[in-house]
């Protein structure tokens, strides 16, 4: 229940982390807002099949959100960093990596880690084995 409770609450964060991608192709690219568009469609249907499989609890699905929490880290150092005002300093861009690994990866992690004894199945014991 508290599984299913945490991944729910985390989807709006998700959504807007995953927006960077989106941001930084937007600002880059002279093509528009067509590859930002199926991008962040990528993205969301990739969000719509991890929560799914960790509501669940696939096979699999821990694995998933470990790639997922490294994609919204990624987003959001990207969503703060697009635009003219913020610079890509090589500094800057390691604050705010750490800052989202501490504020936002480690929560979930910790989380997630917890939560790893509902995603094996336990193996019955034979007699002789």
């Amino acid at each position: 229940m508290l599984l299913k409770v945490f991944v729910l609450l985390r989807l709006p964060f998700s959504v807007l982390f995953l927006g960077g991608f989106v941001a930084m192709l937007s600002e880059s690219s002279d093509a528009g807002q067509i590859p930002g568009f199926f991008c962040l469609l990528g993205l969301l249907v990739f969000l719509v099949v991890v929560s799914i499989k960790l509501v669940h609890q696939r096979r699999g699905a821990l694995w998933l959100a470990g790639l997922l929490v490294s994609l919204e880290v990624v987003g959001g150092v990207l969503l703060l960093g697009v635009g003219a005002t913020a610079g890509w300093s090589v500094g800057n861009v390691v604050a705010r990596s750490c800052a989202f690994l501490l504020l936002w990866a480690a929560p979930n992690a910790l989380i997630l880690y917890k939560a790893r004894g509902l995603f094996v199945k336990s193996v019955k014991e034979k007699p002789g084995l």
